[in-house]
């Protein structure tokens, strides 16, 4: 199993629980730090577009499926929780209205199961510097993926895309998958929705009054990290990461993920981010060679 060190982060929550006391809605957010998009610009060498790209060769697909646990001393989510609960009743209680779900008023960071099973982790594959990943149009994921805040919290926190894929004659160039990303607002209250993507998905700072949408969305792939704040509630976030190919995952509650038609009999790099420790193996991960079968990839994230 793998290991991934965390960055100093206990002290962030409550940084913005002091900040959501004084930001009224509307509030101007320029000066706000949010650099995680900016910070993160991905791997120079995986999934490197220097140059000329060629396909992986790859002719087998395969599954690929394991579990990120958190492991040594946990944070203390439940005081965290307690301060968020607090500043979400001090700030609107919107927030905490009947029809708000548990989830809606944690912390979204550290979501721990009792077997120490960890949420919201990225896991993806990536091609070696000057390739690309062929995608069967079979494959393309389709319809809409739906980020919406009902009431104080992204849902969901943590996703991926793969709203286009490369042309196999034109490596350069896009090819549209039919996916699509509608950012909504099914809540009683507007909500300000600011997207920050790096030069690919440079976004913007927009208002989405109650019951409201922004229009669809089809967004670049991109190493970057996109990152979604809200100015009117400051502890809400959501992260997303766009990719040229459908081979990407977010671990659920317990844990775990799944991959399935996974290029085999080729190398590739398994790459794994969480939003508060960074990377395991650094931003190039870790160089695998699936096979077509189930592969099995574990991976322990440990607090400093």
């Amino acid at each position: 199993m793998r290991r991934l060190m965390t960055w100093a982060a206990a002290a962030v929550l409550p940084a913005l629980l002091v900040s959501a006391l004084t930001i009224g809605c509307g509030g101007d957010n320029k000066s706000e730090k949010t650099s995680d998009s900016k910070a993160d610009k991905g791997s120079p060498k995986a999934g490197g577009t220097g140059g000329s790209l060629t396909a992986v060769d790859s002719k087998a697909t395969g599954t690929l499926k394991g579990k990120v646990k958190f492991v040594g001393t946990r944070p203390n989510v439940t005081k965290e929780n307690e301060l968020l609960l607090d500043a979400m009743k001090k700030k609107d209680m919107h927030c905490v209205e009947a029809g708000a779900k548990p989830e809606e008023k944690e912390q979204q960071t550290w979501r721990i199961a009792e077997d120490g099973g960890l949420g919201n982790v990225f896991v993806w594959l990536a091609p070696p510097a000057g390739k690309f990943f062929k995608v069967d149009e079979a494959n393309y994921p389709k319809g809409e993926v739906v980020l919406d805040q009902p009431h104080c919290a992204f849902i969901p926190h943590a996703f991926v895309l793969c709203p286009k894929v490369r042309d196999p004659a034109k490596p350069k160039e896009f090819i549209p998958t039919g996916q699509t990303l509608l950012v909504k607002n099914s809540a009683e209250m507007a909500h300000n929705t600011k997207l920050e993507g790096g030069d690919d998905n440079p976004g913007g700072d927009n208002a989405i009054p109650a019951g409201k949408s922004l229009p669809p969305m089809a967004l670049t792939p991109s190493p970057a990290v996109v990152t979604f704040k809200c100015g009117i509630h400051p502890w809400m976030s959501a992260y997303a990461r766009v990719f040229d190919h459908p081979y990407a995952a977010v671990t659920d509650k317990d844990g775990n993920y799944e991959i399935k038609n996974v290029p085999a009999g080729a190398e590739v790099h398994l790459v794994v981010w969480h939003e508060a420790a960074g990377y395991a193996d650094g931003k190039d991960g870790k160089t695998v060679t699936l096979k077509p079968e189930v592969n099995t990839e574990n991976f322990e994230i440990k607090a400093k």
